[in-house]
């Protein structure tokens, strides 16, 4: 995938507080697009917009199985 929008930079020192699904938004999803933005897979565009849409939950999908997690997207 790749980053479409104003990509930023991940913050390395980012509190995760709760858990993010379609539907979430700020900057918590922002921060989780940019590290999903640049994963390897199908080659879509997600953008980093701070909104939790289908591309981002596709990109959350990719990564999940490809690290053998529960690849639900959340």
């Amino acid at each position: 995938a790749t980053a479409s929008g104003d990509v930023g930079t991940a913050d390395a020192c980012y509190t995760w507080g709760g858990t993010l699904r379609e539907g979430s938004s700020g900057e918590a999803v922002r921060q989780l697009q940019i590290r999903v933005a640049g994963y390897p897979g199908t080659g879509n565009q997600i953008a980093i917009d701070g909104a939790f849409g289908p591309a981002t939950r596709a990109a959350v999908t990719r990564f999940q199985s490809a690290y053998g997690l529960a690849a639900d997207g959340i």
